[in-house]
């Protein structure tokens, strides 16, 4: 729920921005941008229990980071899937950092040929993935 919620709302504020930059519409974005965090947060009872829904900064973070990125006018345009795929993309979710959007973007578009992909990152990648499970 949360998820559509921050898409529809960021789709929303594209359009709008398309058509003003009213300061005042921008934060009331960024508020309801913020709601689902300020609700879980400032609830004494939660479905989720005491640490309520573990992740929520965080995407809600990059929601944030997308909103205000169309504000200053650095994206004007977003593609549904991608938008989707950087929200809840695993391996940023689970150990961060928060990205931007663009770079996100340019990387997921970037073609790699298949002997520079196994040498420079399958093989990195599971290095790493060994190494972290050693420590």
């Amino acid at each position: 729920m949360f998820l559509l919620g921050e898409i529809i709302l960021i789709n929303s504020y594209l359009e709008i921005r398309d058509r003003t930059d009213n300061k005042f519409i921008y934060y009331l974005v960024l508020f309801l941008s913020m709601l689902p965090i300020i609700i879980t947060k400032v609830s004494v009872k939660s479905i989720y229990g005491p640490i309520g829904f573990i992740g929520l900064s965080y995407l809600n973070f990059k929601a944030i980071q997308i909103i205000i990125e169309i504000y200053d006018g650095t994206i004007k345009g977003i593609k549904f899937s991608t938008l989707v795929y950087f929200i809840i993309f695993f391996p940023t979710l689970s150990s961060g950092p928060i990205d931007r959007y663009r770079r996100f973007e340019e990387n997921i578009n970037t073609k790699i040929d298949k002997e520079d992909y196994i040498n420079n990152y399958l093989f990195e990648g599971l290095k790493r993935i060994i190494r972290g499970v050693g420590y």
